[in-house]
């Protein structure tokens, strides 16, 4: 029985646990998805020999998964997550506030019956998530305390501050075509600053907003056991001692147009330590005009290089794409884009030694404020995806749980806890066995005749008594009475 009591926990656990961000929700907002396998690509992923036995299985699996449709929904004071197979509910999870500040959680593995948590209960359940997640989330806590206002207005300080200093260091403003980044200009103006001069500035800049009063709360939840401002101290005594063949070369230089926002441009290259080894070198770009936002940043140390670029315009499109090769030839991209009315491109490539892989996430606003969603999974280079999940999400979505009427009996969790002589428990284990029967009736129905048969047999033969399972020849079939 205690499994049973622990599962009641972790439903009330999980759903109390929204109930904050559900309480200001004007109207229903649910998902769905619906998740399909390849099943000979997965065989041939795991390398096993195609037996009879293994495709039978692989069969099943896929039926089932094909059959299956989750989704859940959140409104104001309830939440529920339902499994369906084919337009059929098959298992639903639902909890809902009472009005005394209590829960009530309903199944349909529980039929008519529905179990109350008392608000006290409901209360010390939450206390012990929090106090499990304060443990595990030691030092946020101090985040509470942040007064942003300040912390906003002692950072522009700063960095206005050290925006004068950096202004300071302008050279002469040269004219005539530049092209940067892809990006064409035509004024640049130098910023004559050493590696040594931009790293004091840095680190002696968050070094003074480290120290700001409205930052502690911050530096606290940051720092755990750390001295950040000490660290920094090191980092400093570090440059200082630096030989300047130690030191990286920079160039910094800010480009502009008539009329437009500048684009701000840092080079650092440092040579390289060995005779056949590159020298390492280091690019970033930022900023742009009206019409566009730019970012760039790339790296290169030997075998191991990072890009990164970004762009968005003013119409709200974005467009990012990174790339990562690693020392040992790992190679990993990213790809994202989203257009002005917010759907989403995604690519997640990853060539290593062991796999290829690759993932791909489309996202498209439909009617009613809702997203269609697409997810699919492709291993070593295969033409058709391993795993493909769709869906939607967005506003809407209607509950099948009952929580009360005339048919409804109510089950106390308190009683359930307190079930000395197994009476409530041992009713509870009957009612939730007809339940998980009832399930799987649904699936069934909803199952390829084949499939459908197999799993019917499993059903029995794990319900059969072990005297009768003993008595009965392999192959013959049994029926319940």
């Amino acid at each position: 029985m205690n499994s049973i009591l622990s599962l009641v926990m972790v439903i009330v656990m999980a759903f109390s646990s929204i109930g904050g961000a559900t309480a200001v929700l004007n109207e229903p907002v649910s998902f769905d998805a619906k998740i399909n396998v390849d099943a000979d690509g997965i065989l041939a992923l795991a390398g096993t020999e195609v037996t009879e036995e293994t495709k039978q299985t692989l069969t099943i699996v896929k039926d089932i998964l094909g059959a299956l449709t989750l989704k859940g929904v959140a409104a104001k004071d309830n939440a529920e997550l339902d499994l369906l197979a084919g337009d059929d509910v098959m298992l639903s999870i639902g909890v809902k506030n009472a009005e005394d500040g209590g829960m009530l959680a309903a199944s349909s593995l529980l039929g008519s019956q529905v179990i109350s948590v008392s608000a006290e209960t409901v209360q010390a359940i939450q206390q012990q998530a929090q106090a499990s997640m304060t443990e595990a989330t030691a030092g946020l806590g101090s985040l509470e305390n942040l007064d942003k206002e300040q912390a906003a207005k002692d950072f522009a300080e700063i960095v206005e501050k050290a925006m004068k200093a950096f202004e300071e260091k302008k050279g002469e403003t040269e004219t005539g075509d530049f092209t940067v980044d892809d990006m064409k200009f035509t004024a640049k103006t130098p910023v004559n600053m050493t590696y040594t001069e931009f790293m004091e500035l840095v680190l002696n800049s968050t070094k003074e907003l480290l120290a700001k009063e409205s930052l502690q709360p911050i530096v606290q939840a940051a720092s755990k056991d750390k001295d950040l401002i000490a660290e920094i101290d090191k980092e400093i005594e570090k440059l200082n001692s630096m030989s300047e063949e130690e030191k990286p070369e920079a160039q910094f230089a800010l480009y502009s147009n008539e009329n437009e926002g500048g684009y701000f441009v840092c080079d650092m290259t440092k040579a390289a330590k060995e005779e056949n080894d590159k020298a390492e070198t280091m690019h970033v770009g930022i900023g742009g005009g009206e019409e566009l936002v730019r970012i760039r940043f790339s790296f290169e140390q030997n075998k191991e290089t990072m890009s990164i670029a970004a762009d968005v315009t003013k119409d709200n499109t974005a467009d990012l794409k990174a790339h990562v090769n690693a020392k040992d030839g790992s190679v990993a991209d990213i790809s994202v884009t989203c257009n002005a009315a917010g759907n989403l491109d995604m690519a997640f490539d990853i060539n290593s030694k062991d796999a290829v892989a690759k993932i791909l996430v489309k996202t498209e606003a439909v009617e009613g404020e809702r997203t269609k969603y697409t997810l699919d999974v492709f291993m070593n280079n295969a033409e058709q995806p391993l795993v493909n999940i769709t869906g939607t999400a967005g506003k809407g979505g209607e509950t099948v749980s009952v929580y009360e009427g005339e048919n409804i009996t109510v089950l106390p969790f308190e009683e359930l806890m307190n079930d000395t002589d197994g009476t409530a428990s041992g009713k509870l284990q009957m009612t939730l066995m007809a339940g998980v029967l009832k399930s799987i009736t649904v699936l069934t129905k909803n199952l390829p005749e084949d499939t459908a048969t197999w799993l019917n047999k499993q059903v029995m033969q794990q319900m059969m008594p072990q005297s009768i399972k003993k008595t009965v020849p392999q192959g013959e079939t049994v029926t319940a009475e």
